[in-house]
């Protein structure tokens, strides 16, 4: 940004993570967003979320999404992103192992051509457009699990773990190790919660809320 809009200042930022590191929930990607608009707005360089999408796509896939947040299609490797109808907000439970899982070792072991089951997108899109949180759930498909699972076969069981705990649909996130369970209730969520930190006392086990926010 300072090279390519001539900034006639250096900048010190000062990174507070809360999103653990090397986890699957973007939180690289969600820094490097949020930098991006800050500069955006802080040096008055009036671009386009379009034109701040096409600089982040060059620094990582995930880059775009972040920057315009909300509930998006993405398609092509992150950068052909459409917006949705709201999901309505759903209580969260992810659970991280203390364990950390190679991005390029995941997409390097991924054989496509032997993939026998596919996300149905079309019936994801579908219960998006109603608002059918519950379906959504129950329709969650990533197909890095079958490389990260056969590695680290604890995701599995933290999968079971969340569905007997009340979540209507888990699932690995991103390319793994963490772990999420999707709840319709903040009751459930929190009984689970509580299960999860007795359970799992050296993992990093976060119950959040999702946002009903339109992309931008």
């Amino acid at each position: 940004m300072k090279e390519r809009y001539a900034l006639p200042d250096g900048m010190n930022i000062i990174l507070t993570k809360n999103i653990p590191a090397a986890a699957g929930l973007a939180g690289g990607s969600s820094d490097c967003a949020a930098t991006l608009l800050g500069i955006n707005e802080l040096y008055n360089l009036g671009l386009s979320l379009d034109e701040l999408c096409d600089i982040g796509v060059t620094l990582g896939a995930d880059v775009p999404f972040c920057i315009r947040k909300g509930t998006m299609l993405s398609e092509g490797i992150g950068e052909i992103l459409t917006p949705l109808t709201p999901l309505p907000s759903m209580w969260t439970l992810l659970i991280k192992p203390n364990i950390s899982v190679s991005t390029a070792y995941v997409y390097g072991n991924l054989d496509l051509q032997k993939q026998l089951d596919h996300p149905d997108t079309d019936a994801v899109l579908d219960a998006i457009a109603h608002c059918d949180g519950a379906k959504v759930a129950h329709l969650l498909s990533n197909v890095l699990e079958t490389v990260t699972i056969p590695k680290y076969p604890v995701l599995a069981e933290l999968k079971q773990f969340l569905l007997e705990n009340g979540a209507v649909g888990a699932l690995m996130s991103g390319s793994g190790p963490t772990t999420y369970g999707l709840f319709q209730d903040e009751i459930a969520a929190r009984m689970a919660l509580s299960a999860a930190t007795q359970k799992y006392t050296n993992y990093d086990v976060i119950l959040c809320q999702t946002k009903n926010v339109p992309a931008l």
